[in-house]
């Protein structure tokens, strides 16, 4: 099993520069637009404003847990988040069912160069040396 390139603390560091120098980004397939109004450094969590006005909070354990996933097997189909026995497997809840998975899905490519969305919105990573 391929070890992630950065580390928990190396990702998270990523998410806060994301957040400190733009604090957006875009769904792949969709084009749609997240910002990140806020980021708590003491919880690690983070919240995801939707175009709607909605927002989420995030766990950045979750990401993590999603980004250790991809690391380890290479792909993950675009679906994969609707299977509610992937999300309990990889976060021991179901809440990505719906909108908030995507925006898991967006938000990696970001922190880590090395991951893509390919065609179709399968999330990927170049694991070549």
């Amino acid at each position: 099993m391929p070890t992630p390139r950065l580390t928990k603390n190396k990702l998270w560091d990523s998410l806060c520069r994301l957040y400190q120098e733009k604090g957006e980004f875009y769904s792949a397939v969709r084009g749609n637009r997240y910002t990140i109004p806020t980021l708590d450094r003491i919880a690690r969590t983070y919240t995801i404003k939707y175009k709607s006005g909605n927002t989420k909070v995030i766990p950045f354990d979750d990401i993590y847990a999603l980004y250790q996933e991809l690391y380890r097997i290479g792909r993950i189909p675009r679906g994969f988040l609707n299977s509610a026995s992937d999300c309990m497997r990889l976060f021991n809840h179901k809440t990505y069912l719906h909108a908030p998975g995507a925006t898991l899905y967006a938000i990696l490519p970001e922190l880590d160069s090395a991951i893509f969305i390919e065609k179709g919105g399968h999330l990927c990573v170049d694991q070549k040396p």
